[in-house]
């Protein structure tokens, strides 16, 4: 009796631990290591992109390694630093490194938050 109490009391807290661990979901989940396209919403344009980081924190970053955060449109936009590791978008719309202009160039290398 003793014994099968006990083991019931065993497989218990082994049922109940495996659902705590199903409920929290993957720990560790690093970002996607190859280039993405996205679709920007306002013109359709499409801009590849590199997401860095893992579920504690990550960035998007232009191939070439400029940071990026969307703006309340979904727009992607260079990004401003506004405390250590965070960032905000600026109203500079991203484009891809063959695309931009030459004031874009010259406005990123003032203002533009580069990945290291």
């Amino acid at each position: 009796m003793r014994k099968s109490f006990l083991l019931i009391a065993i497989m218990v807290c082994a049922l109940a631990f495996g659902q705590e661990e199903q409920r929290r979901g993957p720990q560790r989940v690093p970002a996607c290591p190859y280039p993405v396209v996205k679709v920007q919403p306002d013109k359709g344009d499409t801009l590849m992109i590199r997401l860095i980081g893992d579920e504690h924190w990550h960035c998007i970053v232009t191939i070439d390694g400029w940071v990026l955060a969307e703006n309340k449109k979904g727009v992607l936009c260079y990004a401003k630093e506004v405390g250590e590791r965070q960032y905000k978008a600026t109203r500079r719309r991203a484009h891809d490194e063959e695309k931009r202009s030459k004031y874009e160039e010259k406005w990123l290398k003032k203002h533009g938050v580069k990945y290291p």
